[in-house]
């Protein structure tokens, strides 16, 4: 029988109550996904080593409301592209954060409970999803959702190793620069 257990983490309450209800629940988000990238790289901590892998990069661009993760490779310590070949599936946890939203009707207190499970993964590096791992890293949290006057472009490297990872790239920003402008018509009054 497979079954999963719920575990209580904590409760967040409102902000009008003194505590800081949005800032705590980015908090625990990333702290999960920092978790569940660390366990991914220990995971196939061994897979990397056979493979000759040190690296993934992931290519980025966006800006004007649109963005992302555009392309990724497996690279060596030379920064050689390594082509997945015999891979062998490996184990590794993910926690997911789950949550129940409800207003205390004693108090009008928002509050938040948040619950979490681990799960067993058994997968081989080419049914990974960079893609996920890549934006749980938060590199590109900086850009929003893309929105803005702006474009970038760059890659996010990721040595697979000791867990670092360097943002590199460019970016563009269009500036607003205030008008002004006057005239005058010539107007003939008749009489």
């Amino acid at each position: 029988m497979i079954y999963t257990v719920i575990n209580f983490l904590e409760t967040i309450k409102n902000p009008k109550r003194g505590g800081n209800y949005y800032e705590r629940q980015r908090q625990l988000t990333k702290q999960i996904n920092e978790k569940n990238i660390s366990n991914y790289l220990e995971g196939f901590a061994e897979e990397f080593k056979r493979l000759n892998i040190q690296y993934a990069e992931a290519e980025f661009s966006g800006g004007h409301d649109e963005g992302g993760y555009d392309s990724f490779v497996w690279l060596d310590k030379n920064k050689n592209e390594v082509k997945l070949t015999d891979c062998v599936n490996k184990s590794y946890y993910t926690r997911t954060l789950v949550k129940r939203q409800y207003d205390d009707a004693d108090k009008g207190v928002k509050k938040i409970d948040v619950f979490y499970y681990d799960e067993c993964k058994y997968e081989t590096l080419e049914n990974i999803s960079l893609d996920d791992i890549f934006w749980k890293l938060g590199a590109l949290d900086q850009f929003g959702s893309f929105a803005g006057e702006f474009n970038v472009n760059g890659t996010v490297l990721l040595n697979v190793i000791t867990g670092e990872y360097k943002l590199e790239g460019n970016e563009t920003i269009e500036e607003w620069q205030p008008l002004k402008s006057s005239g005058r018509i010539s107007v003939t009054l008749s009489e």
